[in-house]
């Protein structure tokens, strides 16, 4: 009858038929159009057809319906080209001739696309937007404020969030709050009204039943309980009408190891998760899901940071997420501060503590008391291992990269992911096998099993990862148990139907990860991990602005991998080279932690996390124990090198008389209570039990419980939560996408036909079984809210087929993403390596190749530094191998790929390559990257001696006009 054409983020427009005479506008779930924004009402306005005519009515909205830049006072006909404003979304109707007979004819406004200062909703005495107080059911978190006190590897936050009760009705909140990864509730502190609560540990069964006698006797109460590491659970009662309340948590967290040292990271959002297996939710996993998720929010956050600086020369950091201001907090002790921050993301603040040299930073803390638990002194140690370039010999490996496509990761999550996919595929050698698996609640895959590293599969590759978008769920237990299987099922959609035959070559299996860990039911993702992971190492890259990173860090620790936390474009980066070197192999492996006495070796007592370990490059690791230091003692290292051969690294132990001791033994107890806590055995409920009400953390066994013995006298009218809005990349998304089960069928993948090649296929080949129908579920909740009508004589399938096609159509085949224009940025470097062959030669050319190696080069990368230099390790491997085949009839080709290979050895120190003639060598003599003016210099001169001809193919023109 007539359609409604939502404006959502970024111009996005979707398109919705109806045929009824009336909808409902609002955030309500049981509106036709669900309007995603904190300041639209749960029935916020009325759309009707009658008689020709399209009316809509506001009904009664706390912050008003505007037509054309004009809020509506009464119900007003609509005119083709109306211009509808609720909050910050735009919509229009569009009918045809025959169905809007009669439009409005008379003038109201003049139709624009936007107003260009729209009405902000209505704020209270703070100026915050709160919930909606005449159709609400939700509190909405009004502030946040945290102060943290970074010390070496060790941060402890105060965590203070402010709400207030504007429902009218004396209510029992229930706020669930992320806390960071690595990290454990100490301290909850409630003041309600004049009213302060201050928790004390209990066991978890003893502190529930505190609460409720409390709240029963009509006291006001609080309790604070965790089921993880990544979210706390707040209950309060009563809240009286018209009541602030304000809840101050104290944490303790780990800083998370990142490649150039140590990220600290302030959560301030949440996103909303997806349901795997609904038996298998937790408690407070449910209470999270339970409750509206705003996309837009007008509460703020101020984050103060206090940095503790070493006796060492003060490490250097930086902000991902947000703009910073810095002040001076002591002598020693400076203060970022971020002020005035939305609730759309968390904050990501980073240390660059790594060694420049080739020895590891230490860090050690020691406790010589007897700690809590009265089990001795703790000794805390950090080891920072310095970004070793090794050039030996790569394992053959074979890589399975799994790319999480769920809705969650719609925006710049998804691109960043596809991104990463591409550049990893290129630091990838010629024994090298690999596969791509892209997953919602479905699989689609490149292949059946991995397929070899060459020019076909690559380029098939790159179509395949063009094609990847957002939609569905997280189904990641489905998808780790499908990447650590030999070869794909019959019910997976792949590009390579036959598996690719077997050889005798010993390759080791490397699954690269990349989500956001949108995924309710953790334990059940990281038990199936658990189970299959056998002789693979498992590395994980949490991508976006809400990550879950306690369970992708303790998955990637369960995969002896890395894990790799992504914000920005920068962050990728970094990313990349980590993830990079740690495909290549560990450095060392099976690392066993020793302490040498008067010549014996005993393992430490208690040592967190147990022995063994891996140790990869520019990944710090942490570790502690308890038991004495005498004078004297040594840190033994000893493990096994990539090569096969044993490594011995002997540390002193010597704790300096002024040594602090603030921390030994929170660490330890982190430690333990983290590995305890991720392997899910009931049997660890007593150790657990008694770590917690020992050291006072809060875990599945243990809980913050407080009350104030004043009686209230007053009768709670219910439970209600206490919202945080969605994060910055879900809110640029359209909302209803985190609302929805309804089912997006896979777009097609590509096929090889017989004659080579690839062409996109009317439909998916799947391996050893003909192609089914279109699997399509019975209708969601939300599929059924559209209405759509009856198909004429249609059965029950073909009314769920037309559900599935209306509400949520299969994305247009795409023709795969033309390369980016080369530019003088590392942009412009990235798109140069999309030319790069499996080989690692550019465009098969071997004048493209040098062309692109100078370029590199000259911009500070090598085979043995810099962001790229798996791929020009690669590059330099095919340089040496064709010096030896090129004849004295290919002088010219030989030239080329010498002056290549010089510039990718000669800055670190090696001779000019044998046969280079001397004019060149001693153009390029003391070239060096850390004079980079200068090194482009010696490029310049070097090319100079080149016959002619030798930039004439495309890319190599290309790259000598834009950066040459």
């Amino acid at each position: 009858m007539f359609t409604v054409v939502v404006e959502g983020a970024r111009g996005k427009e979707t398109r919705d038929a109806y045929d009824k005479p009336s909808i409902l506008l609002g955030r309500g779930q049981q509106c036709d159009v669900l309007i995603g924004s904190n300041g639209a009402s749960r029935k916020h306005a009325r759309i009707e057809w009658q008689d020709g005519t399209i009316r809509i009515e506001d009904l009664g909205s706390t912050n008003g319906t505007f037509v054309n830049a004009e809020q509506i006072q009464k119900p007003l006909d609509l005119a083709p080209g109306d211009v509808i404003e609720i909050c910050d979304t735009c919509l229009r109707i569009e009918a045809a001739p025959e169905v809007w007979t009669h439009p409005r004819k008379a003038s109201w406004g003049k139709p624009q696309k936007r107003r260009k200062q729209p009405k902000k909703p209505a704020p209270n005495e703070n100026g915050v937007l709160l919930s909606d107080a005449k159709e609400g059911d939700y509190l909405s978190v009004r502030a946040a404020r945290a102060d943290v006190h970074v010390d070496s590897l060790l941060s402890r936050a105060r965590l203070v969030v402010t709400f207030h009760n504007d429902l009218g009705r004396t209510l029992e909140g229930d706020l669930v709050f992320p806390l960071p990864p690595m990290a454990a509730l100490r301290e909850l502190v409630v003041k309600l009204g004049s009213r302060t609560i201050e928790g004390q540990i209990r066991a978890r069964g003893r502190a529930r039943a505190e609460y409720e006698r409390a709240v029963q006797a009509g006291q006001s109460a609080a309790i604070g309980e965790s089921e993880g590491e990544d979210l706390a659970r707040l209950r309060i009662a009563p809240i009286e009408p018209g009541e602030d309340v304000e809840v101050t948590l104290t944490v303790d967290q780990m800083l998370l190891p990142i490649a150039d040292g140590h990220r600290l990271i302030v959560p301030l959002t949440y996103m909303p998760r997806y349901v795997e297996d609904a038996a298998k939710v937790t408690e407070t996993e449910v209470a999270a899901l339970a409750r509206p998720r705003p996309t837009t929010l007008a509460a703020r956050a101020r984050v103060n940071v206090t940095i503790e600086d070493g006796p060492d020369e003060p490490a250097s950091f930086r902000c991902t997420s947000h703009p910073t201001r810095i002040s001076q907090a002591g002598p020693r002790a400076r203060t970022i501060e971020v002020h005035d921050a939305p609730l759309d993301r968390d904050v990501q603040l980073e240390f660059i503590n790594r060694p420049r040299g080739e020895k590891p930073a230490v860090w050690i803390r020691h406790d010589a008391t007897d700690g809590p638990d009265q089990n001795g002194p703790s000794t805390a140690i950090g080891i920072v291992p310095p970004a070793f370039a090794d050039e030996g010999p790569v394992i053959p490996r074979s890589v399975l990269f799994l790319v999480d496509r769920s809705g969650s990761m719609g925006g710049a999550p998804m691109q960043s992911a596809i991104r990463a996919v591409r550049g990893a595929l290129r630091s990838l050698g010629p024994e090298d096998r690999f596969n791509v698996i892209a997953f919602d609640n479905n699989l689609e895959a490149l292949a059946v099993s991995p397929v070899p590293f060459d020019d076909e599969h690559l380029k098939a590759a790159d179509d395949f990862i063009g094609r990847i978008t957002a939609r569905g769920g997280t189904e990641a237990s489905m998808a780790i148990r499908a990447a650590l299987s030999a070869r794909l099922g019959t019910d997976v959609a792949v590009a390579f139907p036959n598996p690719t035959p077997p050889d005798q070559t010993y390759r080791l299996r490397i699954v690269v990860f990349m989500t956001d860990g949108d995924v309710a039911n953790a334990a059940n993702v990281l038990k199936t991990a658990k189970e299959k992971l056998i002789d693979t190492r498992l590395h994980v890259l949490g991508i976006g602005d809400s990550v879950q990173h306690s369970m992708l860090a303790e998955l990637a620790q369960l995969g002896g991998g890395t894990y790799m936390p992504v914000a920005t474009n920068e962050d990728l980066e970094r990313a990349l080279v980590r993830l990079k070197n740690a495909i290549t192999a560990p450095l060392w492996t099976g690392i066993r932690v020793l302490v040498e006495r008067d010549g014996e070796r005993k393992s430490p007592k208690m040592l967190e996390p147990p022995s063994p370990l891996d140790l990869f490059a520019a990944e710090p690791v942490l570790f502690a124990f308890r038991g004495k230091i005498e004078p004297g003692d040594r840190l033994v290292l000893l493990g096994q090198r990539a090569d096969g051969e044993e490594e011995r690294v002997a540390l002193e132990l010597t704790v300096p008389a002024d040594a602090r001791a603030e921390g030994a033994a929170t660490l330890w107890a982190l430690l333990r209570n983290k590995r305890l806590t991720y392997r899910f055995d009931p049997d660890d409920d007593d150790t657990l039990e008694g770590l917690g009400t020992t050291f006072g953390l809060v875990n599945r066994k243990v809980a913050l419980v407080g009350v104030n013995p004043e009686d209230r006298k007053v009768t709670i009218e219910g439970k209600v939560p206490v919202t945080l809005p969605m994060p910055a990349n879900a809110a640029e998304e359209d909302a209803v996408m985190f609302r929805s089960n309804v089912y997006v069928p896979p777009p097609p993948a590509m096929a090889a036909p017989p004659g080579g090649g690839f062409v996109p296929p009317p439909a998916l080949a799947r391996p050893g079984a003909p192609q089914p129908p279109p699997r399509v579920p019975a209708p969601s909740p939300a599929a059924k809210a559209s209405k759509l009508p009856p198909l004429d004589g249609g059965n029950e399938h073909d009314e769920r087929t037309r559900v599935a096609q209306v509400v949520a159509p299969p994305p247009p085949l795409r023709a795969p993403a033309p390369t980016p224009r080369l530019s003088d940025d590392d942009a412009g470097l990235r798109a140069l390596l999309l030319h790069q062959k499996a080989d690692g030669l550019f465009d098969a050319d071997l004048g493209a190749t040098l062309a692109a190696v100078a370029a590199l080069v000259g911009r500070g990368h090598t085979a043995r530094e810099g962001l790229f230099r798996a791929e020009l390790r690669r590059t330099t491997v095919t340089l040496r191998g064709k010096l030896a085949g090129l004849s004295s009839e290919d002088k010219h080709l030989a030239l080329l790929a010498l002056l290549a290979l010089a510039l990718l050895t000669m800055p670190h120190g090696d001779p000019a390559p044998e046969g280079l003639p001397a004019p060149i060598a001693a153009a390029l003599a003391g070239i060096s990257l850390a004079d980079r003016p200068s090194a482009a210099g010696k490029i310049g001169v070097a090319l100079g001696h080149l016959p002619s001809g030798w930039a004439e193919k495309p890319l190599a023109a290309e790259i000598k006009r834009v950066f040459l």
